[in-house]
């Protein structure tokens, strides 16, 4: 007996063995998220892309397969490499059948990277949860256009001390005092807080604490000023520094930062302090040593 679709349940009450079905087959997916679900099932040995249904390699229908367990039972399958845990968390984000419950299963394990980009159901709850996991292998942690996290969420990544990468893109409730939870991982080297508007001076004086960032996006952040240019020009590791679209910093501000040491990339577009005299000493050839 098959599974009744949402037009059969508005012609009548389904059955009580069609309502046991429904119970095992939704059970571990919220309700917004069942027609994804549906989908991710069916297309257990194809992919839409582009319009047009690809067949999925062996590896993505393995992981599919495993997904679908996941899904159905509520717990991880014995002897499953991290690796391939990380493709099961990417491909359920993707597919947007990811919930919190799911999330908790799968983080646990020895997975050295966490890609939540563009999973608007994350919220506190799910960071939280990583406190009460043994996460000392996690090195990349992408929250990018994670909207909902607040303040509460982001402590819990003061626990993750073995972070490499950060990426807190778009997510637009980011304030000074949350960029704490990320000073007690003394070995990040990449940080993209592209559009965290309500960071400036207050905030950023806690990246002092990462000695090893060579990698800053601060693209899109209006209240970074040139108080904000003062403590990133103490960041003597920075390679990369990504300010554009920063017009509360003058030409003073850039000043500051285009002498850092180890700076090999400026972006300073859509900025309105980077005149053309700074531009021209950016393109200058460094002075020859003495």
């Amino acid at each position: 007996m098959g599974v009744c679709s949402s037009s059969q349940l508005h012609r009548g009450e389904p059955s009580h063995s069609q309502r046991r079905i429904l119970m095992h087959e939704y059970s571990a997916v919220p309700s917004e998220q069942t027609a994804g679900y549906d989908q991710y099932k069916k297309s257990d040995h194809f992919e839409l892309r582009g319009g047009r249904y690809r067949p999925l390699s062996l590896k993505d229908n393995c992981t599919r397969a495993i997904c679908l367990v996941v899904i159905r039972q509520e717990k991880l399958p014995p002897g499953v490499p991290p690796e391939l845990i990380e493709s099961m968390i990417n491909s359920l984000v993707e597919n947007r059948v990811m919930n919190k419950d799911i999330f908790e299963t799968l983080a646990g394990s020895e997975i050295s990277k966490i890609s939540l980009s563009k999973c608007r159901e994350v919220d506190d709850e799910w960071l939280q949860a990583l406190n009460k996991m043994n996460c000392e292998h996690l090195a990349h942690m992408n929250l990018t256009n994670c909207w909902a996290l607040s303040e509460s969420g982001f402590q819990a990544l003061s626990n993750l001390i073995n972070l490499q990468t950060v990426s807190l893109k778009n997510c637009f409730n980011l304030r000074n005092d949350a960029l704490m939870c990320l000073a007690n991982s003394s070995q990040i080297r990449c940080v993209d807080l592209t559009n965290c508007k309500q960071l400036d001076f207050d905030g950023l004086k806690f990246m002092l604490h990462l000695k090893q960032l060579n990698s800053l996006c601060l693209k899109g952040c209006s209240s970074v000023d040139d108080r904000a240019m003062e403590e990133i020009a103490k960041l003597n590791s920075l390679t990369r520094l990504n300010l554009s679209m920063c017009n509360a910093i003058s030409e003073q501000g850039f000043d500051r930062v285009r002498l850092l040491p180890c700076l090999r990339d400026l972006d300073c577009g859509w900025c309105r302090g980077a005149s053309g005299r700074l531009l021209r000493a950016l393109a200058a050839p460094p002075p020859a040593p003495a």
